[in-house]
């Protein structure tokens, strides 16, 4: 189908109904038990093919055919109807004729263009001192999630990613001098890595020095103001820029290509010091300045580059349920401003290797560099260490007090003063405007007082 007109100002999905013809009524005139003529009682309107006629009643064999008018008050309008077999049998008040329209039981769905709000620009002012938030996850039997949309500052200050904490303001800054390449913050959905925001200048040289990654998105020119060529900026068929700033919307940034060091999924694939033959990998995106604020898209583009392992969108997807036949490789925290008590283990798991039968062998390792392995580096065993059993929270680390960067968890029963900042919708719904009212349940909750209204609605 050709759509010839997109519309605009849609607030909810339309209904679609395949129109080719309707309305049209019809009365037959029996005589001697011979349908003799068909009467036009209402010409119906909209029809592009005349349409199919079915004589219903007590006899049989009657046949008819519909003329549709083509031209002036009578385009698409049943005009006449033209007997081609009379038939026998039927009888005056017992006999019907039904006009159909050619054509049915075809469905269509509506896809309305949606401006999808751009949540780092939305919740900016809500991330707590981390720049992380709590959302409610696909796996919401387990509460909320804490997630970073952004550049994760406190994250990449922990693992040693050229952040640090400015003494006289208590905030993070990048370092700005003696840069290293930015290690491995996190893996996508896809099983690609995703690193910080700086990496090598050559994607294929570790010689070629480092810079920060440089998002290849920008602001679409239509929402950017310029004196010259743009005085008067506007969204096409969107939301005023006068209620919505430029950038308040996904849809408000573009992908162009090699305008930065990254490809539309936000990553590229390049050596880094934990793949020196070369990888596919995300980077975090972040302006130059010494802020670091950050770039759209961020972290991850609109898509994945690769597959994504299906597991990881399911409702089993939590850490006590690891696939089996999977290996988890974990690497003691190491150069950070952090100390970390790890847990005694409480049972042993059995150790395989990948493939049964195989040898693990240590190498000896030269301790004090000399060159030549001693008798005493010889005796001195490599040993490998057995994790416990897999554990519903089992990878949250005990921090010492006396680390710079403190994890505080307090249990209450009751918030005194808590109050709603926001919450997340698990359902649109259909047919909302603008200005509705919410309303909210506060049963046993010992709250009270809430109350919202609609801001904004997709279409």
């Amino acid at each position: 189908m050709t759509l010839t007109s997109p519309g605009a100002g849609y607030t909810s999905t339309p209904t679609i109904r395949l129109n080719s013809g309707e309305g049209a009524l019809a009365q037959p005139i029996v005589i001697n038990g011979r349908i003799v003529s068909i009467a036009i009682i209402n010409s119906g309107s909209g029809y592009t093919t005349a349409p199919t006629i079915f004589i219903n009643g007590d006899g049989f064999g009657a046949q008819a055919v519909a003329v549709i008018g083509t031209l002036g008050e009578d385009k698409g309008k049943v005009i006449s109807v033209t007997i081609t077999n009379r038939g026998v049998g039927y009888t005056q008040g017992m006999t019907t004729v039904r006009l159909e329209a050619v054509g049915q039981l075809a469905t269509f769905q509506a896809n309305v263009f949606q401006w999808n709000k751009n949540l780092e620009y939305e919740l900016a002012s809500k991330y707590d001192v981390a720049r992380g938030y709590v959302f409610t996850g696909f796996n919401n039997q387990y509460g909320g999630e804490y997630a970073h949309i952004s550049d994760p500052k406190e994250l990449r200050y922990v693992v040693g990613d050229n952040v640090v904490l400015d003494p006289v303001t208590q905030s993070f800054r990048e370092i700005g001098v003696n840069e290293a390449h930015s290690p491995i913050i996190g893996w996508a959905f896809d099983g690609n890595p995703i690193y910080g925001p700086y990496g090598y200048i050559d994607p294929t040289d570790q010689n070629s020095g480092l810079r920060r990654m440089r998002s290849s998105y920008k602001l679409k020119d239509e929402v950017v103001f310029d004196a010259d060529t743009n005085p008067t900026p506007s969204r096409t068929d969107g939301p005023a820029l006068a209620s919505y700033p430029a950038g308040i919307f996904v849809n408000d940034y573009e992908y162009t290509f090699q305008r930065g060091d990254l490809d539309p999924y936000n990553g590229r694939f390049c050596k880094t010091p934990d793949f020196p033959a070369g990888t596919y990998a995300y980077f975090i995106t972040i302006d130059e300045s010494d802020q670091g604020l950050p770039v759209f898209p961020y972290i991850i583009g609109p898509q994945f580059n690769s597959v994504v392992d299906t597991w990881n969108l399911s409702l089993n997807a939590v850490q006590e349920n690891i696939p089996l036949d999977v290996s988890r490789f974990r690497d003691p925290y190491a150069n950070v401003d952090i100390d970390i008590e790890r847990q005694p283990n409480q049972e042993s798991d059995q150790f395989v290797t990948e493939k049964e039968g195989d040898v693990l062998i240590f190498e000896i390792e030269d301790i004090d560099g000399d060159g030549l392995i001693t008798p005493v580096e010889i005796a001195n065993q490599q040993a490998i260490t057995e994790e416990a059993a897999l554990q519903i929270y089992d990878y949250f680390p005990l921090v010492s007090a006396e680390s710079r960067v403190d994890i505080e968890v307090e249990t209450t029963t009751k918030f005194e003063s808590a109050q709603i900042d926001g919450f997340v919708i698990e359902n649109p719904g259909v047919s909302y405007q603008v200005n509705d009212t919410l309303f909210f349940d506060n049963t046993g909750t010992g709250g009270f007082g809430a109350s919202a209204q609609i801001e904004s609605v997709v279409g």
